[in-house]
């Protein structure tokens, strides 16, 4: 990940602010400065697509409140994440499996196997949500979902 760095005060105008008002950047290697008016979020600081997506999801998550999951809305919701995940899970699982067997049982082979089995924990993870009875009860659930892959 780039490191972000925060400027109270910008010298001059950039794509986000204008002069004098704060703002942060960061820079992959090779590329040109990003800039945003808010910290940037795990999502925008990965080039990874598969990353980028599962951190996406978890801010989605992160950012639920009781109200978003007290209405009859609230499965589609999760039903919705969960179908994100197993999107995921399948693609990660079809790169896997276009492998030759040989590179199967590399760190590339294993770091795909890793993300599948961390897919398929996540996706029970958010199916057990939907169980709860109100919108208090499913947001303490969603909230111990989690990425523990690479």
């Amino acid at each position: 990940m780039p490191r972000v760095n925060y400027v109270q005060k910008a010298r001059k105008d950039n794509p986000a602010v204008k002069k004098g008002e704060p703002y942060y950047w960061w820079q992959f290697a090779y590329s040109s400065k990003s800039y945003s008016r808010t910290r940037p979020r795990a999502s925008q600081l990965t080039r990874s697509e598969f990353l980028s997506e599962m951190y996406s999801i978890i801010e989605e998550v992160e950012d639920m409140s009781q109200e978003d999951l007290g209405g009859e809305g609230a499965d589609d919701l999760i039903n919705d994440l969960v179908s994100r995940v197993e999107a995921l899970r399948d693609a990660a699982d079809e790169s896997f499996n276009n492998m030759p067997e040989g590179l199967q049982m590399g760190p590339t082979g294993e770091l795909l196997e890793a993300r599948v089995a961390a897919c398929e924990q996540m996706g029970d993870d958010l199916e057990a949500a939907k169980d709860g009875n109100d919108g208090e009860e499913k947001l303490t659930l969603l909230q111990g979902v989690s990425y523990d892959g690479e």
